[in-house]
């Protein structure tokens, strides 16, 4: 007997979409994919549906006295988009049926974020292949979408001599300092911005000018800080929840006069967000340095350093967004051929599993790699 999430499934281009310029300006992004759907018997179908939705849900606390809190949660729709691949009622033969789709969708939107669980955007793709009985339940699959936002257009462009464009996010960034003439440090990234799934590397000194002190440890801190403006509708304080979270630590104990440290950046965005800000949100994030040092009679004083960072999306070198009118050299446009080759490989594939399964099922996996766009492009 086949699982639900092999019986239905989503395929899906990337499940991470990126907004390219402000709210305003973005000419917004599109999510395409295919849905199969493989039965291996004959099966009477009331319909196949696609189903794109967004929503936003705060959650406020009111003190209600003698320690009593009451939570209020609210959830507004954002978008809901929805296709329709089988209107009718039909019986389908056990075969493999494939569906593309395709997803236009607004500049506008708001970005996939959480701060805490008092405010979070989120969006979801769910396919359903209705059954006409009431006893028989239906196939469905899921997939979370994760939309961000990187406003490149409005960055301010620089000119260096060998013609290359940079922004202002892209610049190393230092900072150098002492401490009453006894300690001097610095410290230095050599870009502010940085991708999901790459690394930061900082890159220090810290040198004493006495012998009346001796340095303890250094600590680096990865840190990512969250806060929403309250609905000053429902409550009395405007004032925005913020909270924070630690995503790395590193320590340095010896070496400091020259020292290196390398600062994973997760790439899930569960793990790690994309710098956000908005009329809701605001999502920064900043590396901290604590230098502990000790007096010669056990004195313990801490220094604190902070250095701002920049999380960007981690996407290829070329734009796959919707361009302007005036931008529209920039960017592949959808070749239905291209979809069309993309289900006819996915056909093949699932042919040939079916026979080799018979030899040793073993070998198989449990559904084929969907070639992308790049790779048919390029045969």
């Amino acid at each position: 007997m086949h699982k639900m999430e092999d019986i239905l499934r989503i395929h899906l281009e990337t499940d991470q979409l990126v907004m390219y310029g402000t709210a305003e300006s973005s000419a917004g992004c599109v999510l395409r994919g295919v849905v199969s759907l493989d039965l291996n018997q004959t099966t009477r179908v009331r319909g196949i549906t696609l189903r794109f939705t967004g929503k936003v849900t705060k959650r406020h606390s009111f003190r209600l006295g003698n320690g009593q809190e009451r939570v209020h949660e609210e959830a507004n729709s954002i978008i809901s988009r929805t296709l329709s691949f089988l209107p009718t009622s039909k019986q389908l033969p056990a075969s493999n049926y494939t569906y593309d789709f395709e997803f236009p969708l607004p500049g506008h939107l708001p970005e996939s974020t959480r701060v805490g669980n008092v405010y979070v955007v989120q969006y979801t793709l769910e396919a359903v292949v209705q059954r006409p009985m009431l006893f028989l339940k239906n196939y469905t699959a899921c997939r979370p979408i994760h939309i961000s936002r990187r406003p490149e257009e409005d960055e301010m462009m620089l000119l260096i001599p060998d013609d290359f464009y940079l922004t202002m996010d892209q610049h190393p960034v230092a900072v150098s300092d002492q401490w009453i003439n006894k300690v001097v440090y610095d410290f230095s990234i050599p870009s502010k911005s940085a991708q999901q799934g790459s690394q930061i590397e900082v890159s220090g000194h810290i040198h004493l000018r006495t012998d009346t002190l001796q340095i303890r440890y250094l600590a680096c801190y990865f840190k990512e800080y969250m806060s929403c403006r309250q609905d000053t509708r429902t409550l009395r304080s405007n004032k925005p929840r913020t909270h924070s979270r630690l995503i790395h630590y590193a320590q340095v104990k010896n070496s400091y006069d020259q020292f290196v440290i390398q600062i994973p950046i997760p790439e899930s965005p569960d793990d790690c967000q994309i710098d956000c800000l908005n009329d809701a949100v605001k999502i920064r994030h900043r590396l901290k340095f604590a230098i502990s040092v000790m007096s010669q009679d056990g004195h313990v004083s801490e220094l604190r350093v902070m250095l701002p960072i920049k999380i960007v999306p981690g996407v290829p070198a070329h734009h796959d967004y919707l361009p302007a009118y005036d931008d529209q050299h920039s960017s592949l446009p959808y070749d239905p051929a291209v979809m069309a080759a993309l289900l006819q490989h996915h056909q093949q594939q699932s042919t040939s599993r079916s026979l080799v399964s018979c030899v040793s099922s073993r070998e198989m996996s449990p559904f084929p790699r969907l070639p992308s766009y790049d790779e048919i492009l390029t045969r």
